[in-house]
């Protein structure tokens, strides 16, 4: 969904799309289960990925993503993988 600022926008995507994608990517790992959802169908996401950097930056995201029956974790190491399934 979203990518290191200066590439996407070096490719010609405007900076306020990148903005709106950025808060989406922020209301989706610390936003309620609804929020998640309105992400993940705007978005058409497939699979929800949590390393390092999300595990700092949204701490109890896990226990929130673990708690998503429409969410199967498909690797669960010290990041975490989980498969959209419905």
């Amino acid at each position: 969904m979203v990518s290191y600022v200066n590439w996407a926008y070096g490719h010609g995507v405007p900076y306020d799309d990148i903005q709106k994608r950025f808060a989406d990517v922020n209301r989706a790992y610390t936003g309620i289960e609804d929020d998640l959802r309105q992400v993940v169908d705007t978005y058409n996401v497939s699979y929800i990925y949590v390393g390092e950097e999300e595990l700092s930056r949204y701490p109890g995201c896990v226990v929130r993503f673990n708690s998503v029956e429409w969410l199967e974790p498909v690797y669960d190491r010290r990041l975490r993988v989980y498969k959209v399934i419905s």
